[in-house]
């Protein structure tokens, strides 16, 4: 049976850049898109780029460590709810 576009991105990612990367890039997109509709595109981005500065100092407080793979997915994320928003 022939994979679909949606299910290849998927385990494209999931392969490169795991699990927890990816959830990071949806939940920051997310965040990004549902702020930009209230406030605008640009608090959006503020907003987002602080929850995820935010929660990697959290993680590093309670003991795990800063994880900037998950700050460059969180990235990618607010890049792809900009380019949505064009």
């Amino acid at each position: 049976m022939k994979q679909s576009l949606t299910d290849r991105i998927a385990l494209w990612c999931v392969k490169n850049i795991g699990v927890d990367g990816c959830l990071h890039f949806i939940a920051i997109a997310s965040l990004t898109k549902i702020v930009s509709l209230v406030a605008g595109l640009w608090v959006a981005i503020a907003i987002s780029a602080v929850v995820s500065v935010a929660k990697e100092v959290w993680d590093a407080k309670r003991g795990s460590y800063f994880d900037k793979k998950d700050l460059a997915c969180d990235a990618l994320g607010i890049l792809f709810a900009l380019l949505m928003s064009l």
